[in-house]
């Protein structure tokens, strides 16, 4: 990502924050700049879609200063795209604290962006951080795949961030570049029926996908089954390592030494 494009967005916010435009709806869960237009008229802009995660956190007006809005606003969704009403309560933000400082798209910037999205998740059989998770995929594709280059490593850092948080992959495109954010599409899979569901499209997705995407993926399938929950019953247990075998055969021939792993720790389990 060229870091100008970052510092613009920044520098952006920081003006917008001063000349007290920036606004907040809670029920939308997005950033405006609103606007006085005159003749007792305020229209508002939604922030770039790129923008709205490089909010960490931020001071809000009390709910009593809010600005009732009703308006037409251009919302994108998997169900609806297209101009549509809404009515939303805006709170002006006060101040705010911004993801990027010394932000340089490498590993370091991305383990740090995880660690601040996925920072209220646990890991389920050990409550550690879920971070703890992510840097262990990283581990594992750097120890038995050297070879394997940085965008690689950060879309493995990356893999669960748009399944798991607010984060959004245009978000992922913007702070780390299109190898990146093509690499976590291909390992997301979002908003399905069920369970079931869900695990069928993304072996559907994992099959037709790239060699990088299936080094990640058996990475992650290794150290998920290293640490099944020990209050599952035995038939969740099996089914859940038969569910990560079928990932792991299908990415087996990106990588064998891998799939050797993963093969010798489900042995071992059994």
């Amino acid at each position: 990502m060229d870091s100008k494009k970052l510092n613009s967005a920044l520098s952006n916010i920081e003006l917008w924050l001063s000349k007290q435009m920036l606004y907040y709806s809670a029920n939308l869960k997005k950033y405006f700049i609103g606007y006085y237009a005159g003749m007792g008229n305020f229209d508002v802009n939604e922030l770039p879609n790129e923008y709205q995660d490089l909010f960490l956190s931020c001071e809000l007006e009390d709910e009593e200063n809010s600005r009732l809005v009703l308006s037409q606003l251009s919302l994108i969704s998997k169900k609806t795209q297209g101009i549509m009403p809404y009515t939303t309560s805006l709170a002006r933000v006060l101040s705010s604290k911004i993801y990027g400082f010394e932000h340089d798209a490498g590993l370091i910037s991305a383990i740090r962006f995880a660690s601040i999205k996925h920072k209220n998740q646990k890991r389920k059989a050990s409550g550690e951080p879920y971070v703890n998770h992510l840097l262990e995929v990283v581990q594992l594709i750097k120890f038995f795949e050297p070879t394997s280059n940085e965008a690689t490593l950060i879309a493995a850092t990356l893999h669960d961030i748009v399944e798991d948080t607010a984060v959004i992959i245009e978000s992922i495109e913007f702070l780390f570049g299109s190898e990146v954010s093509e690499l976590v599409t291909e390992l997301t899979c979002d908003n399905l029926v069920n369970s079931d569901h869900k695990k069928s499209i993304l072996l559907e997705q994992i099959t037709a996908g790239s060699d990088q995407a299936k080094v990640i993926k058996l990475a992650d399938v290794i150290s998920n089954v290293s640490s099944i929950p020990n209050q599952w019953s035995i038939a969740q247990k099996q089914k859940y390592i038969s569910w990560c075998k079928q990932v792991a055969n299908v990415c087996a021939v990106a990588s064998p030494r891998l799939y050797e792993n993963f093969q010798q720790i489900v042995d071992k389990s059994q």
